[in-house]
């Protein structure tokens, strides 16, 4: 286990399919409901990664603090979490560049899950996570920016993006499955992570 998680769970979960989630916008609410951090602009898949600009530590935590302490989860998110931990074993990879854990543990959150993992690479979040979910091979990965589930999905990743109405009109992989809600990943969870596509767009 990297610098960059914390394992939650000190059991053998290895016989169980993985799923990884995303944090923001799928578990965590955005401010006043509006998701105006996704990005719909693809990305050259073939492009070598650019380096991000990474602040120091101390800013990182005054500032991931101040955007995302307050926070509220998402309508149904422990309810899906609930369900799913029955029959896979659950993963947060997220973007942020600090730990979650505590905005996790305030809202219980964090028993559902056998690690944490933020971003303490040099790459900017969407290829930090294709990188992660290389390393995982996770069964699904839900996400909500359009930019990052295009890119996962173009190196074969299955995707399921939770769906906002600023990402509605994004051009993305065919593959990548939308659901408006998490309780539409629960109502149709079997179909849902049983089904993969081949590489096209939509």
């Amino acid at each position: 286990m990297s610098s960059d998680s914390e394992l939650i769970k000190n059991q053998n979960s290895s016989a169980l399919p993985i799923i990884t989630f995303d944090l923001d916008g799928v578990l965590c609410n955005p401010i006043f409901g509006l998701n105006l951090g996704i990005n719909n602009s693809p990305l050259d898949p073939e492009a070598e990664s650019l380096p991000a600009n990474i602040p120091p530590i101390w800013l990182r935590l005054l500032w991931d603090t101040i955007r995302f302490e307050f926070r509220r989860p998402i309508s149904g998110a422990v309810q899906a979490l609930t369900q799913l931990r029955a029959n896979y074993s659950l993963i947060l990879v997220t973007g942020r560049r600090t730990s979650p854990s505590s905005w996790m543990r305030r809202h219980g959150m964090d028993k559902y899950f056998d690690a944490i993992i933020w971003n303490s690479t040099s790459d900017k979040s969407p290829h930090y996570k294709l990188l992660t979910l290389n390393r995982i091979q996770p069964l699904a990965h839900i996400e909500d920016d359009p930019r990052t589930a295009d890119l996962l999905a173009y190196y074969g990743h299955r995707v399921i993006l939770r769906d906002w109405p600023s990402s509605r009109t994004a051009k993305i992989h065919s593959s990548v499955q939308r659901i408006p809600t998490l309780q539409s990943l629960l109502a149709g969870s079997k179909d849902l992570l049983s089904s993969h596509d081949d590489s096209s767009y939509s």
